[in-house]
């Protein structure tokens, strides 16, 4: 397999992407360099600044949104929801696409609810570091995972981490660590 990799300058606390606009621009020169994708075969010009963020490491999925949450573990969280034709990844969701992974959307068929889900394969060390920046006041008690949960006013996002995946579940109906519950259990049985 082959491994992507980025550099991964980015504070995870959903929270605080949830939210995130961009800010106006300035007439002064930004101290801090903007993110940048690297190649693995080359070499980064030396910092004059602040330490730079460690690369993390990605293992690219073949998997299928179909294949992560089947019709039938759909079903039974809520019938009425279904694949979302309008999904646009979530910030989350790109940082996980850009380390080879997948991202979903779905949608509440009746209340236009939406909900998106990104998966990323990672090696151990890029885990340790994704684990340390996701942790959050609230875990979410799950017996075959360890995740952590983040709301603010436009919904939740749960961080889970199961073997070598990284799980990210995104919703303005998640107001509380319970309420992704039921998908991750769908979502852990896949990934098992």
């Amino acid at each position: 397999m082959r491994a992507v990799t980025i550099v991964a300058a980015m504070a995870l606390g959903a929270s605080v992407l949830a939210g995130c606009v961009a800010e106006p621009e300035s007439t002064t020169p930004s101290a801090a360099p903007a993110p940048s994708v690297t190649n693995p075969t080359e070499s980064a010009p030396p910092s004059t600044g602040a330490p730079e963020a460690p690369d993390l490491v990605g293992i690219p999925l073949t998997l299928e949104c179909s294949s992560l949450l089947t019709p039938d573990a759909l079903y039974a969280f809520n019938p009425n929801v279904g694949t979302d034709p309008t999904y646009a990844p979530t910030d989350l969701a790109r940082q996980a696409l850009d380390l080879g992974g997948i991202a979903c959307g779905w949608l509440n068929q009746t209340s236009a609810v939406t909900y998106s889900v990104a998966v990323a394969q990672l090696d151990p060390p890029s885990l340790t570091i994704l684990r340390d920046a996701a942790r959050a006041p609230e875990s979410v008690d799950l017996p075959s995972a360890e995740g952590y949960f983040s709301a603010d006013s436009a919904g939740g996002t749960a961080s889970v981490f199961i073997g070598a995946y990284w799980l990210i579940i995104e919703s303005p109906e998640f107001i509380a660590p319970g309420d992704p519950s039921p998908l991750i259990e769908a979502l852990t049985a896949s990934l098992s």
